[in-house]
């Protein structure tokens, strides 16, 4: 299961987040990487977001997506 669906999972019928389609999720807003488009890279940068829940810690976010 990817990472984003196990925060959806978690996060249904949790009080106040009852409404939500998705109540946590996973956004990566910008990708950086190379300097030509026939080379591959040697490295690559990703920035974004993950939402989740009020009843989990940031240590605990970190933890579970290691997994």
């Amino acid at each position: 299961m990817r990472y984003e669906d196990r925060l959806i999972e978690e996060g249904r019928g949790y009080p106040l987040f009852e409404s939500f389609e998705y109540p946590g999720q996973v956004n990566i807003g910008i990708i950086q990487g190379g300097d030509f488009f026939s080379t591959v890279p040697d490295a690559v940068t990703m920035e974004g977001g993950v939402g989740f829940l009020p009843m989990k810690t940031m240590e605990e976010v970190e933890k579970s997506s290691n997994r």
